[in-house]
């Protein structure tokens, strides 16, 4: 009877120090891009070109790391939530860099200019090679924040 007790006991506390991680860890807020130090630092164009030769080897090395990335707002889009995305880029080019910007710094977009230079600091998240070349190619940085404006 006293080992049942023991188990039970035992079980019991382990759920409810796996409750309180759980909890924790579901909570748990990311940390502030701006404060994060970066891998790399690179202009949207050649970021672009460096995928469009080579995405493996360019998703190998940039993938998961904070970099900063130099170029031209070339457009700014905003969601249903209120949400900004900048698109760095050049005229007559379909492929960019989109940013997304992180929740912390999602107002500092909204006085941002088309056209206006940027160096924007986020995790790069991933590549979409366009297929058909219709479209272009977009590499995804999130939880951007705009580290500098010309």
């Amino acid at each position: 009877m006293k080992r049942k007790i023991t188990v039970l006991l035992i079980v019991a506390v382990a759920l409810i120090a796996l409750s309180f991680y759980g909890g924790h860890e579901y909570f748990r807020a990311n940390a502030d891009i701006a404060d994060l130090d970066e891998s790399f630092h690179s202009n949207a164009v050649g970021l672009l070109n460096e995928f469009m030769s080579n995405d493996l080897q360019a998703t190998k090395k940039y993938l998961g790391k904070i970099i900063v990335v130099k170029g031209k707002l070339h457009d700014l889009e905003k969601d249903e939530k209120g949400d900004y995305t900048l698109v760095l880029g050049e005229d007559g080019i379909m492929s960019s860099v989109r940013c997304t910007m992180d929740t912390k710094h999602n107002q500092e977009a909204s006085s941002l200019k088309k056209g206006t230079f940027l160096s924007v600091k986020g995790e790069l998240t991933g590549f979409n090679a366009d297929g058909t070349g219709l479209l272009g190619s977009d590499v995804q940085l999130n939880r951007c924040y705009v580290t500098r404006q010309e």
